[in-house]
């Protein structure tokens, strides 16, 4: 597996690797373009055998950053791709920024599991933050992930109390 940057002109193949991944919610290409062209703004794809398998989007202003969206086609789960992908996420950011935030569907377990093995710890719930087919409302777990002396080893960060969360 490797890791690669991506830039405004990537956008239209993110579309459409982020609607596999995410076929509920897909981000148009001219979303992902104008996102990438921000300042702040970084991202990654994951390639295996030289196709894109996943990909990874954060943004950092001053001492705090979020994760926008990290998604693994399917088929290409549980092997580690998303592990790979927010590490290098987390890696990636400058080193004034101490802490990192992300929401994650309270459905979506495997995501919740990875987030809480990298030392992410639940700081709130959004209500009603996403909305599946027929018009399903499902809470967003917002995370936290403080960074260590400007180092996003999960090894230097104490682990989280539980995972997933209820």
């Amino acid at each position: 597996m490797t890791i690669v940057e991506i830039g405004p002109a990537d956008a239209g193949w993110l579309a459409l690797l982020h609607g596999a991944c995410f076929p509920e919610d897909p981000w148009p290409a001219d979303a992902w373009a104008a996102l990438l062209g921000q300042p702040g703004v970084a991202g990654a794809a994951l390639l295996r055998a030289g196709e894109p398998v996943g990909l990874a989007l954060g943004r950092h202003v001053a001492d705090e950053a979020e994760v926008l969206t990290i998604g693994v086609a399917p088929g290409q789960r549980r092997i580690g791709a998303g592990r790979a992908l927010l590490d290098h996420l987390l890696a990636s950011l400058p080193g004034q920024v101490s802490t990192v935030f992300l929401e994650v569907a309270a459905d979506n377990v495997p995501a919740q599991a990875l987030y809480a093995n990298a030392g992410f710890r639940r700081a709130g719930t959004r209500r009603g933050y996403y909305r599946r087919a027929g018009g399903v409302a499902v809470d967003a777990l917002l995370l936290c992930f403080v960074r260590a002396n400007g180092s996003s080893r999960t090894g230097e960060v104490p682990a989280p109390l539980r995972a997933p969360w209820p």
